[in-house]
Formats: structure tokens, sequence, C-alpha cells
């Protein structure tokens, strides 16, 4: 496994992992692409075994804030700690004195865990976030 900065020849496989993970409610095509695009306030970051894409993290970055949009492992992949060397790589390359936020599914327990592992606290709850009606935990680490 390696991880590399994500490129938008990584689009197709980036979309087919999204439609696999997020059946009802997958980022378009568009969405990711403007994602992928080279530019100083984002970065995707995605991990690889050999020629296949086996999931990625994409972040926006706003002056101290980073905002962890996204962070995606494929069905196939999952429980094999891809998820929690994406989340350290990521962290490991946002500048000290950063603060990190996110959205995750109220009830993605496995994902709630990955970050309070990695240091994430609670601060809030959007509610009607999803487009299913689900509510998202708002979490927050401020790397030091």
């Amino acid at each position: 496994m390696t991880i590399r900065p994500g490129r938008s020849t990584d689009l197709q496989q980036i979309k087919s992992i999204e439609k696999r993970v997020f059946t009802k409610d997958p980022w378009s095509t568009a969405t990711l692409a403007e994602e992928l695009k080279l530019r100083s306030d984002r970065k995707t970051w995605v991990i690889v075994d050999e020629d296949r894409t086996m999931g990625y993290a994409m972040a926006r970055y706003n002056g101290c804030e980073v905002h962890l949009l996204n962070l995606v492992v494929d069905t196939p992949f999952r429980s094999k700690g891809c998820g929690w060397k994406l989340l350290k790589h990521f962290l490991k390359n946002i500048p000290p004195k950063t603060s990190v936020f996110l959205e995750v599914k109220e009830g993605n327990f496995p994902a709630i865990n990955l970050y309070q592992k990695a240091g994430f606290q609670q601060i809030a709850i959007r509610k009607n976030y999803y487009g299913d009606g689900k509510n998202a935990v708002i979490m927050k680490k401020i790397k030091y």
C-alpha cells in the first residue's frame, strides 16, 4: 500500500468507489473532478495497491483550518488498516496548530471510532445533514 496525491487520472476509480460505498447519495462526477483539481485550497490523497485505488481522502484548506470532506475506503479493503493509514498520512501532512473539522454520519461507529482513535472529539450534531435525513456528528481535532 502506498499513499500519493490524487490526480485527475484517479477520477474514474474514485467515482467507482463512491458509487459502491455511497449507493444512495454518491458525489457527482463533476464534484469529484473539482476536488481533484490542483489548487492550493484543496488536497486529495489516494491509497493504492499497484494500480488499484483502495480509498481516498479529500480536504479543503483555509488558513489554519482544514475540513476533511471525505475519507473513504472501498468495501473489499475495509478492516485492513487502510482507513487508519490514510487518516494518519492526512494528519501528518497538515501544518501544526491547525484545526481539523469533519462530519460523519451519526451511527457510523467504525468511522467515529477511527476518528476518536486519532484524537478527534465530537463538538456538535448537525440535524438532517445527509440526503437520507440522518444527522451528522461534527468532530474536531487540533494538530499541535
